[in-house]
């Protein structure tokens, strides 16, 4: 298992979302980590409950 994956495992990500890339910083004793999504994934909205609505304002 990669590093990606067992951060994804860690935090109890689901899929779509996934831990795509981990930085360990040893002088400043901290891990970084990006979690991102699959392009073209939809979500439930948070305000109103609609489910598949497209995500907008992403950045690649």
């Amino acid at each position: 298992m990669d590093q990606a994956s067992l951060f994804t495992a860690a935090l109890g990500l689901q899929s779509p979302w996934e831990v795509v890339d981990v930085r360990f910083l040893e002088k400043e004793h901290r891990i970084d980590f990006d979690v991102a999504f699959e392009a073209g994934s939809r979500f439930t909205c948070p305000k109103c409950s609609a489910e598949a609505q497209p995500v907008h304002d992403t950045r690649s």
